[in-house]
């Protein structure tokens, strides 16, 4: 995504109602396009800009490979909401996650990125200690990912390297270190269940 300069304002001090806007893109934008098909999963998304430098894609794509030919009884379905580099859509490819990954190889306006985000169960920050300059997220400045889950109210999964902001740490779900399989095993043998995120995200403010 486009970082601005501009400076990000404090949600929580704007009189802003973030569930009604969020209600706005719906209806403006399209439906995402496997929304249907994968309804009954569980929704994993990660936004922004596709670069290493800033997520440990890596790991999240090897993770995913234990679920490879398995996809019926995945329990979750990942969008990774960004231009895809050549190379990672050779990956998924490759190795037979496209029924597991829904990725996107153009610029995705932002009124359908917005739209994508209201549906999501679960969005990632998919930082830990191999991502460079990990240790200044949210202490310098804040993350992309932490303005949209509080934006549109949305539960969080992040490596226990990453600090979490402060206001939606208890509105997340933890893995350690660079362990994002152990989350999704969690998903796909209904450790974590829907039901325990509708409970996250009733506090989600």
């Amino acid at each position: 995504m486009h970082t601005s300069q501009r400076r990000i304002p404090n949600f929580q001090t704007l009189n802003i109602s973030f569930l009604s806007s969020s209600t706005a893109f719906r209806s403006a934008a399209p439906a995402p396009p496997a929304d249907e098909k994968y309804g009954k999963c569980v929704k994993l998304g990660v936004f922004g800009s596709i670069d290493e430098g800033r997520r440990n894609y890596q790991e999240l794509l090897e993770a995913l490979r234990a679920f490879a030919g398995a996809e019926d009884r995945a329990g979750f379905h990942l969008y990774l909401v960004g231009k895809a580099p050549t190379k990672m859509q050779e990956y998924i490819r490759t190795n037979g996650l496209e029924p597991l990954v829904t990725f996107y190889d153009t610029f995705v306006p932002f009124r359908d990125m917005f739209a994508l985000l209201d549906c999501m169960d679960v969005i990632l920050f998919l930082v830990d200690h191999r991502v460079k300059n990990a240790r200044y997220y949210n202490q310098y400045k804040i993350t992309g990912t932490s303005t949209l889950a509080k934006a549109f109210r949305k539960v969080s999964a992040a490596s226990t390297d990453f600090s979490v902001d402060r206001s939606l740490a208890d509105k997340c779900f933890y893995y350690p270190g660079t362990d994002i399989g152990l989350f999704l095993r969690q998903v796909s043998d209904g450790t974590i269940t829907q039901d325990a995120i509708q409970a996250k995200a009733a506090f989600v403010r």
